[in-house]
């Protein structure tokens, strides 16, 4: 994709401090839902509700202006860090353990190196108490390249292109393909009517997402205490973002049942032609039949055959994904420092650590 605007075009960015007028906010949300590279993390509401599960008391949002339109929304948090004795303010994206791929609203629109660049240059004029910046899990899909890249980022997310597909056979790996099919036998066999549904309605979405909750809690994310049911802030979270996604059209909950029982589920989002899977979960009693893969493997098909998806995203590439082949999106990593002279101390020291 060729970038809409260029460093000629003089796109101009404004640092807002904790809260963005609503004119903004406003022009954040279409900007997202008009991009055709955005994903939940573009959305306003992704990160204004993000609020709750970060440990910062001050954000900040770089907006990018051109023509008094705005044409990117870059989200950051301000963290107290400590290297030894040294104590630092870091910038850093809207993170968290819920968000594992970053694009930023109306980003692809943009060359990645001007947008890097211009980005550090307005944050070192317009926010002068910062030492480090640090972007992690960024998806940019243009070639070029930032100084403030860091090259030795080893972060993935996995995906599958589907637009040619004619079937689930041209997508998943045989051998795969060959077990899930026999264990979705084993399970027809036990258990009758066996079906993917899929909720999008906007007035279904709390009863679907509760379905995805009981059944991760169920398992050894629920013995962990890490299930989104265990934590009040990451279930409010949830229940907030994909409602409010829900009522843009962006949000779906899969599930996977047998003879009416929920046995797995999956907590998506849909943008344009691309489906994010976020959450997958099964029931731990169902592992003999790979209730997992089946839901998968039904979810793939079901985008195949209805034709509106192009590509199925994992989000991230994780150790089990990598039976099923998929095809690999790098994810960047961003780090600068400010002008000032903590920061070039802070640089140098840093450098030296990481060097030895």
């Amino acid at each position: 994709m060729k970038p809409k605007y260029d460093i000629e075009r003089k796109i101009f960015w404004e640092c807002y401090k904790n809260k963005l007028p609503a004119e903004i906010v406003e022009q954040w949300v279409q900007l997202a839902k008009n991009s055709a590279g955005s994903s939940a993390s573009s959305y306003a509401n992704f990160s204004i509700n993000s609020k709750k599960l970060i440990d910062s008391n001050t954000f900040y949002y770089a907006v990018a202006f051109y023509q008094d339109k705005v044409v990117c929304v870059v989200p950051f948090s301000m963290f107290e860090r400590k290297f030894f004795l040294f104590r630092f303010k870091q910038l850093h994206n809207i993170d968290h353990n819920q968000l594992d791929l970053f694009t930023a609203a109306g980003q692809n629109e943009i060359d990645s190196a001007f947008l890097v660049n211009s980005l550090v240059s307005a944050l070192r004029v317009q926010i002068d108490s910062w030492h480090q910046l640090v972007v992690s899990n960024w998806f940019l899909n243009h070639k070029s390249k930032s100084l403030y890249f860091k090259f030795d980022y080893r972060r993935y997310s996995g995906y599958y292109a589907i637009e040619h597909a004619k079937s689930v056979s041209d997508i998943i790996p045989k051998k795969l393909l060959k077990n899930i099919a026999r264990n979705e036998k084993k399970l027809e066999k036990a258990h009758t009517n066996v079906k993917l549904i899929k909720v999008d309605n906007p007035e279904q979405i709390n009863s679907a997402l509760n379905v995805f909750y009981q059944i991760e809690k169920s398992g050894w994310k629920g013995q962990n205490n890490t299930a989104i049911a265990c934590d009040e802030n990451i279930r409010s979270f949830y229940d907030k973002t994909w409602n409010e996604f829900a009522s843009y059209g962006n949000a779906c909950v899969f599930v996977l049942s047998a003879e009416g029982k929920p046995i797995a589920s999956a907590i998506a989002f849909i943008h344009g032609e691309n489906l994010y899977l976020h959450k997958i979960a099964f029931l731990e009693t169902y592992n003999s039949f790979g209730a997992g893969s089946i839901l998968i493997k039904q979810i793939i098909k079901d985008a195949i055959d209805n034709q509106k998806i192009q590509l199925i995203s994992f989000v991230t590439d994780p150790e089990w994904l990598k039976r099923w082949h998929t095809k690999k999106h790098k994810l960047y990593a961003v780090e600068a420092f400010n002008n000032n002279i903590a920061s070039k101390i802070l640089s140098f020291f840093l450098n030296i650590m990481r060097a030895l």
